[in-house]
């Protein structure tokens, strides 16, 4: 496939398809076959080119979204030469694409920056180029991907600003979805994406070593935030009209002043256990909210808000979904999270992922990040709402068992109950202690022992085992 001579070809209008030796193919308009090629990713409308010889330098006027996906082509591959083939392909691309824009780039590698330390060829100059040619293509999404042994630093503010050579208007003017993920970006460089793309509405921004404050101060086009794991994160300040945020850090990092049409809320880590043992910092927004999820993460720490159930309860006067994701070595009870139901008075749907964890493999002081009662000293409560009620990493443990049986008897108006036996428990046991209690070893023993378990069900309830 030639990806060096080519001028784009004289426009033909569509003609009588009949006698044409391939069908017709090339009567078509260039106008409407840049359109069909635009609907693929680069490759295939590449491939495409042989279908028709006048179809064969199209592809470079493509105006959809380019992918450049090394996981998918040189994932696991150890031959430096496949890997410099897929640079060599992302810079002919680069070099001869002719379009006037592009809908999107997705760049996703895990090259390592050693495998072309011996021709001085680098994979991260070669995201640069792309970031420059994604910007100067007036793209509108923007995805990098990134798992390079070393974090890869987005370019500066001045890097990016001097290589922007249109002329006109301002870099990433038409940019509406932005999501960096493994690369290393700078505050100002956030801060520049906020407040100069008028028409961003989605920004992501994961794994950030270098990010450390954040001011979202009313971007006028921006509806979905996504700020987790960054390491070195102090502040992230919101006052802005965003309606979904996911946050993960410290309890006192997120600062949320002005956030009128929240509804959706993702949280982890400290801030996770501030917003169910500290509801009180948080009553200025948590009553909108009508989607939340709980990601209660173990890590080898002690927090600084004592694990401890709190007399008070989260304000969720609006919540309609609940998601809840801990982790527990099996012999802890999950009963504490039927209060979080009780806070929420208009709940129609709850969902709880249980991730087994052996404790005991961890270093320093740690303890469950969600507090553990008993069944006597369990809330007693009748809720006219809930619904749907799911478990995700269903094992046949009786914590689990208990958990349902108690949501079972609380919400007289329950619909149906899901039970999904996928985990990673199984393929883990062979590194790792059992739970202290004999539970399923296999999936399908998962799958036996919940069917054999909902066979107890009020009728009324469609119990689904997957």
């Amino acid at each position: 496939m030639d990806l060096v001579n080519s001028t784009k070809p004289e426009r033909h209008r569509s003609g009588n398809w009949k006698g044409s030796e391939n069908g017709g193919l090339d009567e078509l308009s260039d106008d409407v076959v840049i359109k069909i090629l635009s609907q693929m990713n680069v490759k295939e409308a590449a491939r495409m080119s042989v279908l028709a010889h006048r179809w064969r330098y199209l592809w470079r006027f493509v105006n959809g979204t380019l992918k450049f996906d090394s996981w998918e082509t040189t994932i696991a591959i150890a031959d430096v030469r496949k890997k410099e083939k897929f640079l060599a392909w992302v810079n002919a691309v680069v070099k001869h694409h002719q379009g006037q824009c592009i809908e999107g780039m997705v760049i996703r590698s895990d090259m390592r920056e050693k495998d072309f330390e011996h021709n001085g060829s680098s994979i991260a100059c070669a995201v640069d180029d792309l970031v420059y040619f994604a910007m100067n293509k007036q793209v509108q999404r923007l995805k990098l991907m990134l798992l390079f042994t070393s974090m890869y630093p987005f370019p500066d503010l001045k890097k990016l600003l001097s290589s922007y050579s249109l002329g006109f208007g301002s870099p990433f003017y038409r940019l509406r979805d932005l999501r960096l993920v493994h690369v290393n970006v700078e505050d100002e460089v956030i801060h520049y994406f906020l407040a100069s793309c008028p028409n961003l509405e989605k920004l992501h921004i994961d794994y950030s070593s270098i990010t450390e404050n954040i001011k979202v101060v009313d971007p006028p086009s921006l509806r979905v935030l996504y700020i987790r794991s960054c390491s070195k994160l102090q502040c992230l300040e919101i006052s802005a009209s965003i309606v979904s945020l996911t946050f993960g850090g410290e309890e006192n990092s997120l600062v949320l002043k002005r956030v009128p049409n929240l509804c959706e809320l993702t949280i982890d880590d400290g801030i996770c256990i501030s917003f169910v043992l500290q509801p009180k910092q948080h009553s200025s927004y948590s009553a909108q909210l009508e989607k939340l999820i709980l990601d209660f993460r173990l890590v080898n720490r002690v927090y600084n808000i004592p694990i401890v159930a709190s007399p008070d309860l989260p304000q969720l006067c609006s919540l309609k979904r609940l998601e809840v994701q801990v982790h527990t070595e099996g012999r802890q009870s999950l009963l504490f999270f039927t209060s979080l139901v009780n806070a929420s008075p208009q709940l129609r749907e709850f969902r709880i992922e249980v991730r087994y964890s052996d404790l005991s493999s961890y270093l320093g002081d740690v303890e469950l990040p969600f507090p553990v009662i008993s069944a006597a000293n369990a809330m007693k409560f009748v809720h006219s709402n809930l619904k749907v009620v799911e478990i995700e990493g269903y094992v046949g443990c009786s914590v689990e068992e208990e958990l349902l049986l108690e949501l079972i008897k609380i919400g007289p108006l329950i619909e149906s109950v899901a039970i999904h036996t996928k985990t990673g428990y199984y393929h883990l046991l062979k590194t790792r202690r059992p739970l202290p209690e004999i539970v399923a070893t296999t999936r399908n023993e998962a799958k036996e022992r919940a069917r054999h378990f909902v066979s107890s069900f009020p009728k009324q309830i469609e119990a689904i085992v997957i």
